[in-house]
């Protein structure tokens, strides 16, 4: 059982649990499909594809992808000597998540599939994987598995998540994060329960948190935050319960931090050893961002209620009312992404409306708290969603960024805040019996309305490479196993051109005049032979001297 005051609670729903949970499923899995179903339909026709296309960081992360299917083994993935005649680049210079974006592209390389298609799917089913992620967490809190295939669509397609398919490939998948959060659940209840499913759900905890370190740094940041902060509000609740003492002195409690401990092990044996890391402190100063920009890009308070233009529904809907984002909101600020949207937020303000009249309502005649209602879980997801909310704001941004460098962008919260919210809805509307599957009914409807009209899922976004590919056969007649100068020379690859990098990668091109502060000393590489041409790095047009 989930908490002390739950123990004597008739928690069942009104159809069997197995029913349940595949209404739930199916739910979750229809409702995305539908939202999903015209991009899906485009992508379909033209696999061969790029959402947004080729600029920025699409561009970055399919030709690191195109790398890693080509490279003869991770060091000769990461550390680039083909570029200048005095050293090698290492690309850990960027704090990305190069053991991942290694795995993909090694698959990409077994399946035979163009990193191209790789990439697209991979964006285009994070949505679903989001949602049953999501689904997941919500079931094993709530008990309301109905209505939590409902409530993971608000989870799955709030803005910061969706806004990833154009823009970040690493930040567009977050169900590890959600399994870590339903395993630790899982373990917490498991620890008043019996040893053997107290060790199931603590290896899958484990297992998730390798899956979720290897996926993403930024959310295993945010997973620790979350994980740590569920788990001591879940004590702190659970303390003035009957044998609270005794559950905190329970040998388990030893199993589960040794278990912790030896996952924290692996990692450190991954890091050093499987996929090392660059020199010690070499690259420290690129991973390290300025104070300033965590106010440029974590949300205000108001950016939790106030949609922009993306949010293309509730934009038009609260516009009446002039309730969205100004121009001057939004000027000078890199991503403005908090909003959960407009169902999500009418639902968790109809739900503490009805909260607090039924639960007055109830005092006033019954001169108590209904016993049928599980308050310690509600208090307990009331409180995580405020932490998750401070963390995702500049206030709570700015505490974190003292103590991790590279971390700015706390928008990237606002999805995990949506899903403790989500929980307490589930909570909240287990109390009358069938009220929750008329709500997962009306939430669902809602959803599919409001989701599908985002500016970043329509099918137009979706741009093919038959241009990309054509460049790539001439600069392949072109350079002929040679090498190409980049003119003018870049210093800073940070901001480099990588649409110039990627056809050169497609092209099998060498390129020289490039360097800056990811480059190390060469060790052993060969050197590169004397340009046979130029590339202009602005409009990546070639030609031979």
């Amino acid at each position: 059982m989930a908490m002390a005051s739950d123990k004597s609670v008739p928690f069942a729903e009104p159809l069997p649990r197995s029913i349940n949970v595949v209404l739930g499923a199916l739910t979750c899995t229809v409702g995305v499909s539908w939202i999903m179903l015209p991009l899906w339909w485009r992508f379909l026709e033209i696999p061969d594809s790029v959402h947004s296309g080729l600029y920025g960081d699409q561009s970055f992360f399919l030709w690191a992808l195109e790398r890693a299917k080509t490279s003869r083994g991770w060091r000769d993935f990461v550390i680039n000597c083909d570029w200048n005649q005095k050293g090698c680049l290492d690309l850990r210079a960027v704090p990305q998540e190069w053991p991942a974006m290694y795995l993909i592209g090694r698959i990409a390389a077994f399946l035979g599939a163009r990193t191209s298609v790789v990439m697209s799917t991979w964006y285009y089913l994070s949505p679903l994987f989001n949602a049953l992620g999501a689904f997941y967490f919500l079931g094993v809190v709530t008990r309301r598995w109905f209505l939590s295939g409902s409530l993971s669509l608000l989870v799955a397609f709030q803005l910061s998540l969706i806004y990833r398919i154009r823009v970040h490939f690493f930040l567009v998948n977050a169900w590890p994060l959600f399994l870590v959060l339903g395993f630790t659940w899982r373990a917490l209840e498991a620890l008043e329960a019996d040893g053997k499913r107290f060790v199931l759900a603590s290896a899958a905890l484990c297992s998730a948190l390798l899956v979720l370190a290897t996926a993403s740094y930024y959310y295993l940041l945010f997973g620790a935050l979350l994980a740590c902060a569920l788990t001591l509000l879940y004590f702190l609740l659970r303390l003035p319960g009957q044998g609270a003492g005794k559950l905190l002195a329970q040998r388990r409690i030893v199993v589960f931090l040794a278990m912790l401990a030896l996952t924290g092990a692996i990692l450190f044996v991954a890091h050093r050893h499987v996929f090392p890391g660059g020199a010690q402190g070499q690259h420290q100063a690129s991973h390290h961002r300025e104070a300033s920009d965590v106010d440029t890009f974590s949300p205000k308070w108001m950016d939790y209620l106030k949609p922009n233009s993306d949010s293309v529904w509730a934009h038009a809907k609260l516009r009446k009312i002039r309730w969205t984002l100004a121009k001057e909101d939004i000027q000078d600020r890199g991503e403005i992404l908090a909003f959960p949207g407009l169902v999500t937020l009418a639902t968790v303000m109809a739900t503490l409306a009805y909260l607090i009249l039924r639960g007055l309502g109830y005092v006033a005649v019954h001169r108590r708290l209904p016993q049928r209602f599980p308050a310690r879980k509600a208090c307990l997801m009331a409180l995580v969603t405020l932490v998750a909310v401070l963390i995702g704001s500049q206030a709570g941004g700015h505490v974190i960024h003292r103590v991790v460098g590279a971390a700015r962008c706390f928008n990237r919260m606002a999805p995990f805040a949506v899903l403790f919210a989500a929980a307490l809805v589930g909570v909240a509307w287990s109390w009358p019996r069938w009220a929750s599957h008329v709500l997962a009914i009306l939430i669902a409807w809602g959803a599919v309305t409001e989701y599908r009209q985002y500016h970043v899922l329509r099918p137009v976004e979706l741009k093919p490479l038959d241009p990309l590919r054509e460049d790539a056969r001439r600069l392949r007649e072109e350079c002929q196993g040679g090498v190409f100068a980049v003119t003018p020379p870049i210093g800073d690859w940070m901001y480099a051109p990588y649409k110039t990098y990627l056809l050169a990668e497609l092209a099998d091109c060498k390129l020289d005049g490039i360097s800056g502060p990811g480059f190390v000393k060469r060790q052993g590489a060969y050197s590169v032979s004397a340009p046979v041409g130029k590339i202009n790095r602005g409009d990546s047009r070639f030609r031979r001297e």
